[in-house]
């Protein structure tokens, strides 16, 4: 995230979304349901600068 750049994009997705070969990934993922969807946006809504 700390990487990212003007008018770049990421998503926050659940474990089953599928991702074409070569996108830069990172996985949250602790164990089943954890962390949830909101509580991974609210932690990136908390840290980054977002422009709707």
């Amino acid at each position: 995230m700390a990487g990212l750049g003007h008018k770049e994009l990421f998503m926050i997705t659940d474990g089953s979304m599928p991702v074409p070969k070569g996108v830069e990934i990172v996985d949250l993922a602790l164990c089943g349901g954890v962390p949830t969807f909101c509580q991974a946006l609210d932690a990136v809504l908390d840290e980054a600068g977002v422009a709707f």
